[in-house]
């Protein structure tokens, strides 16, 4: 048999019934709604504040003084010798070609008010007039010795034909008396004329033999004397030859004295590539040195860069390929944007303020570095405006870019030596 509840129980059920009941009720936990508000905003921004750290980035940055020029170095083309520039013949934005004249310099100088090389002119003139004189000279007597060596010859000639006509008659009448002096001989031996007939004969046949050998001599003379005749045709071209291959020499050498003369005078300045004008540096008239710059020239691509010179402070993180905003300050920034650049090339050259323009206005040594603009031109009141060669701008560079996280756990890391 079971026992009954109030047998079971250590407490009565009237003491058990007033610990249930307070006299001041149940406790109720009461939470204005705008607490609730503030503390939903409080978690938040403190997720807001997290994802801040993570995802923000901080980017340090350095501004530098940059200038625009060529890709391309510029030409300067200058005076070779002392002088005064009297000729200009291109001007600034023109086209020349390699080779092409570009302007004149004189080099003339007086001596007691007359110009030095005009009276050397004089001179070489008269010497010029002289020589040709000469020349002339030369060449006439080689056409008399000619006409003269010719007429000689056929002098000769003439007497020789004489010569021939002689000996053939000489030669008939030795074979006549030789024939008389046969039959002379027959009638001897007949006893019809005397021995001292035969002899007679004898001895006009040696004496007619004696003549004719006397006129082959002659005509042996004539032929010594037209073959010396003709072998003089030769030397007396030969020599009239030389006499005036040395008057051309001479020409030749007082022609080319009178040329360094006029270079001396003057020389021309040429273009040495192709090329634009970008400017005259010297103008008609002025008087220039030895290596004095009188224009300046482009000879390859005319595509813009910009020089950036970044201190040597700041130039720790550069690297090629990095971008950078260059503000050209002849179209203010903050009206016009900025042109974007991408580095192509840093220096290795350390530059001291002495060694770039003043206008720069460098205060500290610096690295020159070159970075290729994307475009060549500003979009200003829907017009294209092309940019310039020469023209200042400002160049901002990013030096390093971090989470901010990693900021915040520099120190951290540091201590660690992961960074």
């Amino acid at each position: 048999m079971s026992e009954s509840p109030a047998k079971s129980s250590l407490y009565r059920p009237e003491a058990l019934a007033y610990q249930r009941e307070r006299a001041w009720g149940e406790l109720l936990i009461f939470t204005p709604r705008p607490a609730r508000w503030l503390a939903w905003l409080a978690v938040l921004l403190a997720l807001a504040f997290v994802a801040f750290l993570a995802l923000a980035e901080y980017t340090r940055k350095a501004r530098a003084p940059a200038t625009l020029t060529y890709a391309t170095d510029a030409i300067i083309v200058a005076a070779t010798e002392p002088g005064t520039l009297i000729a200009l013949n291109v001007k600034a934005g023109e086209t020349v070609k390699r080779g092409q004249l570009i302007g004149t310099v004189s080099t003339e100088r007086l001596l007691a008010g007359e110009s030095v090389f005009a009276s050397g002119a004089r001179d070489d003139a008269a010497r010029r007039a002289a020589i040709e004189a000469e020349r002339r000279e030369a060449q006439s007597q080689l056409t008399a010795q000619l006409t003269q060596n010719a007429a000689r010859i056929r002098a000769i000639e003439a007497e020789a034909l004489q010569a021939d006509r002689e000996i053939a008659a000489q030669r008939d009448r030795i074979a006549q008396l030789r024939s008389q002096l046969e039959r002379f001989k027959a009638l001897a031996a007949s006893k019809f004329v005397s021995d001292l007939q035969v002899q007679q004969k004898q001895d006009d046949v040696a004496e007619q033999l004696v003549k004719l050998e006397s006129l082959n001599r002659s005509r042996a003379t004539l032929e010594r004397d037209a073959a010396n005749a003709r072998a003089e045709l030769p030397t007396l071209r030969a020599a009239a030859q030389s006499r005036i291959a040395t008057l051309n020499r001479d020409e030749t050498s007082l022609a080319q004295a009178a040329r360094e003369g006029l270079s001396r005078r003057a020389y021309d300045v040429v273009a040495a590539s192709d090329g634009v004008i970008e400017r005259n540096i010297a103008t008609v008239g002025q008087t220039v040195g030895n290596a004095t710059p009188i224009l300046q020239m482009q000879s390859g691509a005319r595509d813009l860069v910009a020089d950036v010179y970044v201190p040597t402070r700041s130039a720790g993180f550069l690297r090629v390929g990095q971008s950078v905003r260059i503000a050209v300050d002849a179209f203010p920034f903050e009206r016009f944007g900025h042109v974007d650049a991408q580095i192509v090339d840093i220096g290795r050259t350390v530059l001291a303020p002495s060694d770039v323009a003043n206008s720069l206005q460098l205060k500290e040594p610096a690295f020159r570095v070159r970075a290729a603009l994307s475009r060549q031109s500003i979009d200003a009141y829907g017009t294209q405006y092309p940019l310039r060669s020469g023209l200042a701008a400002q160049a901002d560079i990013t030096l390093d870019q971090r989470a901010l996280y990693r900021w915040v756990i520099e120190p951290i890391l540091r201590l660690r030596g992961q960074l």
